[in-house]
C-alpha cells in the first residue's frame, strides 16, 4: 500500500493533461495552456501533449474541411502549446540542471 504513494505525480500529471485536453477541445485555450503548464511541472512526460493535439486534428477532428484545415484554424493555439513546451524544456535544462561539481 505504501509503494503506491510513490506514483502520485503520475496521477497529478494525468489529471492536468486530461483537464488541458478537455479545455482545449471546448475552446478554452488559455486555461488549457495553464493546465498544461501545471502538468509539465508535475511530470515531464506531459511534454507530449502538443503532439497528441496535432495527431487529434490529423485523425479525429470531425469538423468540415479536413485535417489540414483544422490545423490551420487552430495553428495559433497549437503554437502556444509548443511554446510552453519549449520554455519548459529550456528552463529545465538551464535553470534546473545540476551543476557539475
Amino acid at each position: 500500500m505504501i509503494g503506491v504513494i510513490s506514483y502520485h505525480e503520475d496521477l497529478i500529471c494525468f489529471v492536468f493533461i486530461l483537464a488541458s485536453l478537455h479545455l482545449y477541445l471546448r475552446g478554452r485555450s488559455s486555461l488549457a495552456m495553464a493546465a498544461f503548464a501545471l502538468a509539465l511541472f508535475s511530470k515531464e512526460m506531459a511534454v507530449t501533449l502538443p503532439a497528441v493535439l496535432v495527431l487529434y486534428h490529423l485523425t479525429l477532428d470531425p469538423r468540415e474541411g479536413g485535417p489540414r484545415a483544422a490545423l490551420r484554424r487552430r495553428a495559433g493555439e497549437l503554437a502556444g502549446f509548443f511554446a510552453v513546451s519549449g520554455l519548459f524544456v529550456l528552463g529545465r535544462f538551464t535553470l534546473f540542471s545540476r551543476s557539475a561539481s
